[in-house]
């Protein structure tokens, strides 16, 4: 092209030069043939340049076919396009809020109850200068984090991999799934219609800044993917492969485009996925690609690429965590329980057409109550405060321990069950049920006193699933599983109480067989605790399993929550459990009594810590009830 302008000049000179009796013609002519010369050039110079304008006779609306061949890179952006409408619609429809355990036939938009939680960073545990180990702690008002920015970005630069850690009910998966419609929001070209919200208060009416409202952030990265890892325990390892299956699944293209954008992977209830079994030789069909017995799931590792991993707190404890790639934050329970109760007020209140005087009147004489009777422990909890409000509501609140809390629910869903079947009682015949715990006679609970079979019934699916071995069935179970410890006829009673579910999470792929499952975790390990109780003659047999199903320093850190109940309800196991705890802990430390790497002396730290604090949780929660336990 330069030695073409080049000549297109000395042409012009040319004719400037030989200017004579005609020079206007002459220049004329020759400007002419420059002209010519010149077009020709144009047009070769466009021949090698690929047209980035397609003609508009031939353009298409995505998704409709046609004879005209499709450029790669529009195709390629078609495909992407494609897959986050896909998301967005699916996060969208799904992100709703069950208002109650008690009630989830009540599903309203998330930002309905939703109110923001309290987050903030924890820091590695460091030597100090006598080689002791201490944790560097902030004040917690200079750790609390308020933005995306500051939850995914560390000075301006993203962390490959960020753990939210909490205790049951603190709010992990509604902070997950406000996150995701968040990113929904960031993402949407067009202008959402605003649903009605104005009934929910989300925050006081001050000045203060809206907490992770810099929805820029989120705009940075091109894909949000949502993975409940309940759905793929004991099945599959890798993360990459959980959500390439659901894309598939959706008949949609995916390749390794798609990671290299800016992506962020969320990865929910870590401490409910356990890796698959690993026989030898492996099957051919297998989905495990790894062949190993992971503690966590295969994670991508592009700097490109965030990973946000919720789990209970004692799920990390065993795990190599890096300073440079990692972060770890901790979510405690909301920073205003007291509009999230009057937010949960107005939807129950709503579906009974109470007026807005009465759903004040209500309100303020529970926070009244709250107050008088110190449960400010437990408000702030934001399970705890849903049930807490919801039992008020019904005039059924019951003042007293974590346990009489959760027997009073278990009481109203079987209540409810026979409300919605408009019958007076299961009948499900006689079944030896054990001795009857203390708490079935201090409290008022008429409904699991006129029916201790089917109580019985899901006390022990809770317990045999808990502490089965294979831990692919702890959580999530088959009809095949359940039937094992109930008849059919219980399974679908249990359905329409509520306290067994099948409803369908936030999954990107959601099972056609959608599994069974307790409604939350808690439920599970209270009625685990309960089947302890009524079976205290058989209690070598049972602590014999639970020896088995937390037999190490990484599965002992799942019992916290069961060992809790169990201290309120039956304190000569929770005396034995105990034991074994201690036990587990101090084998575990004198193997590696004399490891000299830092990675070993931090795990050995949390470790102890973490169950140091699983049976101080315990004995405050038993010195609640009436007993008491000698641990």
């Amino acid at each position: 092209m330069d030695d073409a302008l080049k000549n297109i000049g000395e042409n012009i000179t040319e004719a400037i030069i030989e200017a004579g009796d005609d020079p206007l013609a002459k220049i004329k002519k020759k400007g002419d043939e420059v002209m010519n010369k010149l077009d020709n050039v144009v047009s070769d110079v466009k021949s090698l340049i690929p047209s980035t304008t397609p003609d508009p006779h031939k353009l298409k609306h995505p998704g409709v076919t046609g004879d005209e061949p499709t450029s790669p890179n529009v195709q390629m952006s078609s495909t992407l396009s494609k897959i986050q409408a896909w998301l967005i619609e699916q996060y969208q429809a799904m992100c709703v809020a069950p208002v109650s355990m008690l009630d989830t036939d009540i599903d309203v938009p998330l930002e309905r109850i939703y109110v923001t939680p309290s987050i903030k960073e924890l820091k590695r545990v460091q030597k100090d200068r006598n080689g002791v180990h201490q944790t560097n702690q902030s004040s917690s008002f200079s750790n609390d984090v308020r933005t995306y920015n500051g939850l995914l970005l560390r000075d301006g630069k993203p962390v490959n991999t960020i753990y939210i850690q909490g205790n049951p009910g603190c709010g992990k998966t509604t902070f997950s799934n406000k996150l995701v419609l968040d990113w929904c929001k960031a993402q949407s070209t067009k202008v959402a219609s605003k649903k009605d919200t104005s009934s929910a208060t989300t925050s006081k009416q001050t000045a203060k800044p809206i907490a992770f409202d810099d929805l820029d952030t989120l705009r940075d990265y091109t894909f949000l993917f949502f993975v409940s890892l309940r759905d793929y325990s004991g099945r599959m390892c890798s993360v990459t492969q959980m959500i390439e299956e659901a894309i598939k699944c959706k008949q949609l293209t995916c390749d390794d485009c798609v990671w290299e954008h800016n992506c962020l992977v969320l990865t929910d209830a870590a401490d409910e996925w356990y890796h698959a079994e690993i026989p030898f030789p492996p099957p051919t069909d297998s989905t495990c690609i790894c062949h190993k017995d992971r503690a966590m799931p295969q994670y991508l590792q592009p700097n490109n690429i965030t990973n946000i991993i919720t789990a209970r707190p004692w799920k990390r404890a065993d795990l190599k965590i890096s300073d440079t790639l990692t972060r770890t934050f901790e979510i405690s329970g909301v920073l205003d329980y007291n509009t999230l109760s009057r937010n949960v007020f107005r939807v129950l209140a709503e579906k009974d057409c109470i007026s807005k005087k009465d759903q004040q009147t209500k309100s303020t004489g529970f926070l009244n109550q709250i107050k008088t009777q110190n449960l400010k422990n437990l408000i702030t909890i934001p399970a705890m405060c849903v049930q807490l409000v919801h039992q008020f509501y019904v005039g059924r609140l019951t003042v007293g321990s974590l346990c009489a809390l959760y027997v009073n629910m278990l009481d109203m869903h079987i209540a409810r069950g026979l409300q919605k079947l408009q019958i007076q009682d299961f009948n499900t015949g006689e079944k030896s049920c054990g001795d009857l715990p203390e708490i079935f006679r201090t409290e008022t609970i008429d409904y699991v006193q006129a029916n201790l079979s089917l109580v019985y019934s899901a006390s022990e699916l809770a317990f045999k699933t808990l502490t089965d071995t294979n831990k692919q069935s702890s959580l999530v179970f088959r009809e095949n599983k359940i039937t094992q410890y109930m008849t059919k006829t219980e399974l679908d009673y249990f359905l329409q109480t509520g306290v067994i579910t099948r409803k369908k999470s936030l999954a990107l792929c959601p099972e056609k067989n959608v599994p069974y499952m307790f409604v939350h975790k808690t439920i599970e390990e209270f009625l685990s605790s309960l089947y302890i109780a009524m079976n205290q003659t058989e209690m070598d047999a049972i602590m014999h399993a639970i020896q088995l199903a937390y037999c190490d320093s990484t599965s002992i850190m799942e019992i916290g929550q069961l060992f809790i109940f169990t201290c309120g309800i039956c304190p000569p196991a929770a005396e034995r459990m105990s034991k074994h705890i201690t036990d587990v802990i101090t084998c575990d430390m004198e193997s590696k009594l004399h490891d000299n790497y830092e990675c070993f002396s931090f795990r050995l730290f949390t470790l102890g810590s973490e169950a140091q604090n699983i049976v101080l949780d315990g004995i405050i929660k038993g010195r609640q009830t009436s007993m008491r336990a000698s641990i």
